[in-house]
């Protein structure tokens, strides 16, 4: 998946961790967790959302690479998506609710 400005590309390891490339230099950035189910980028680019198994979510922020905050007790999800804002994550969990959070600190 390429992020909103089409410089970073996230694609998951055979073993289920999430490696980012930076594509404007064509190499390998860093690798993100292990066994990751779900991502979703803001729409400026700046930060990811990550499900790890552990019922967590992590902010990562792009241009660091570290995780900038996490989101313990969120359950199974499916797909996460950070609003167009950048100041909201939402997450569709695997059981069809969804979970909403602010995360306008992390942008």
């Amino acid at each position: 998946m390429f992020s909103p400005t089409g410089t970073v590309l996230a694609a998951h390891t055979p073993g289920g961790g999430l490696r980012l490339w930076d594509v404007r230099e064509h190499k390998f950035s860093t690798t993100v967790g292990n066994n990751v189910a779900a991502l979703g980028f803001s729409p400026n680019g700046k930060v990811m959302a990550v499900w790890v198994p552990e019922d967590k979510v992590q902010l990562w922020n792009l241009t660091s690479h570290r995780t900038v905050s996490t989101l313990a007790g969120t359950g199974q999800a499916a797909t996460s998506k950070i609003g167009y804002d950048d100041k909201s994550l939402a997450m569709l969990k695997k059981d069809g609710s969804i979970a909403f959070w602010d995360v306008s600190p992390c942008s």
